[in-house]
């Protein structure tokens, strides 16, 4: 077993040597089991993190403090239980622009991404079963600028959890959230505030067992939030607050080619003016027992409902906002 730290005060060692606007780049291998590595760069810009471990129950944890970081981890060799740590960026306008990809190969992973500010970029990859990925970005409390941050996460494996938050309690827009789930029995939450923001849902494969669980929510205007499902057994709910927001949900078929579900569950639920809803369950195909449900407070609504086959049912509600 290698144990590597690049402590602070080991960076800032680094910094006297070099000019004030140098690139400080660190790139670290370990192969084997139970490493670790700990890294830390403060007070650049334009620094880069490089680190591969291939092995079983490795962990790293690391720290980027400045704008336009970059930062790629790897872990991997079918190797499981490793554990990535990330954090890029402070709570001011200029801490923008951090670029971070993080790949695992393997069962029961964990990653999670922190990214403060705005303009950031975060990729997360995950291969094997019962892997788990969150990230954060633009988390300011308020403080600060939080927009245009965007995070694409894939997981090619079953019981994965997904979980994507951008902005909370915080004030920006212009945000972007994809998560791929190509795979049955897999969770995915996405949550948003001040739009306009985007995001997309991919779960299931073509013949897969579904049980797929899908949840998102969006506070602001001008929102567009999209699920697809295929096979059977999903769930899916989207909640939006704000004006102008879209909602659209697929479930129980793979582009109209004729793979349909069963119980399939859509719900929808905006607050505000001129939303929009719009729900299909096999269409093209066959299926049964699907339900979907629609609630929409405010004026100015636009619903569109697509069931097919036998055993359906739905419920609307349009209206006036219930006294809480």
């Amino acid at each position: 077993m290698r144990s590597i730290v690049l402590t602070t005060a080991s960076v800032a060692a680094l910094a006297i040597a070099a000019p004030a606007a140098a690139q400080v780049a660190v790139d670290t291998d370990q192969a084997g089991t139970g490493n670790s590595a700990t890294i830390d760069q403060v007070d650049h810009e334009t620094n880069t993190i490089v680190l591969d471990q291939l092995g079983t129950n490795s962990s790293v944890t690391m720290f980027q403090i400045g704008a336009e970081q970059s930062m790629t981890v790897t872990q991997g060799a079918d190797g499981d239980s490793n554990i990535a740590f990330a954090f890029q960026g402070d709570a001011t306008p200029e801490s923008s622009g951090n670029t971070l990809t993080t790949s695992q190969t393997g069962s029961m992973n964990f990653a999670a991404t922190a990214q403060n500010s705005s303009g950031n970029s975060a990729t997360t990859t995950q291969s094997g079963d019962l892997n788990e990925a969150f990230v954060d970005q633009g988390f300011t409390d308020g403080e600060g600028g939080s927009d245009g941050n965007s995070t694409f996460v894939t997981q090619s494996g079953s019981g994965n959890l997904a979980d994507v938050t951008q902005n909370f309690s915080s004030v920006g827009g212009g945000n972007s959230a994809e998560i791929v789930q190509a795979s049955d029995g897999n969770t995915a939450d996405v949550s948003q505030e001040s739009g306009p923001n985007l995001a997309f849902v991919l779960q299931g494969e073509v013949g897969g067992e579904g049980t797929n669980t899908a949840i998102g929510s969006q506070d602001g205007a001008f929102n567009l939030l999209a699920v697809s499902q295929d096979s059977a057994n999903n769930e899916a709910t989207a909640t939006q607050v704000g004006d102008g927001n879209e909602v659209f949900i697929t479930q129980g078929f793979v582009d109209g080619t004729g793979i349909g579900g069963n119980d399939n569950t859509a719900i929808g639920q905006q607050f505000g003016n001129g939303n929009s809803i719009e729900i299909n369950q096999n269409v093209l195909t066959e299926g049964g027992e699907n339900y979907a449900e629609v609630n929409q407070y405010g004026d100015g609504f636009g619903i569109v409902i697509d069931q097919e086959g036998s055993g359906h049912s739905m419920v609307v509600t349009q209206g006036i906002p219930p006294v809480q």
